[in-house]
């Protein structure tokens, strides 16, 4: 229909790779594409999925629980911190329990981190 559906498309499976089969790598639940851009960028060993939004929708939360380990990385405001306890409670009502990244007023969204910055955050979730 429009130019954009496919650019967005191919956005979307450049952040999250092997988002189709692969469960064995940890799960980043982001607000934002670039957000989640950044965290793919770093390097870490985990899969960067955006929500588009604060409310993610059922599909990435269906992908969300096939992963071993989740994590809410949303924005550090008042809506975000907010929706990652309501997404995290979804989650748990699945069986999966999932983390959410503290943040502090000063915080920064993960598109403004420096990569050694995410690794740092990261490496609780990434580590055995």
């Amino acid at each position: 229909l429009f130019p954009y559906t496919t650019l967005f498309r191919s956005v979307q499976e450049y952040v999250t790779p092997g988002a189709e089969g692969s469960t064995d790598l940890p799960v980043v639940l982001t607000e934002d594409i670039l957000s989640a851009a950044k965290i793919a960028l770093a390097g870490a060993s985990v899969v960067a999925i955006p929500c588009l939004g604060t409310t993610p929708s059922p599909a990435v939360l269906a992908r969300a629980a096939c992963a071993p380990k989740v994590m809410w990385w949303l924005d550090p405001d008042a809506a975000g911190q907010r929706q990652a306890y309501i997404g995290s409670r979804k989650l748990l009502a699945l069986g999966v329990a999932s983390y959410i990244m503290p943040t502090r007023l000063d915080d920064r969204d993960p598109k403004y981190l420096a990569p050694n910055e995410i690794n740092e955050r990261l490496a609780c979730l990434t580590s055995t």
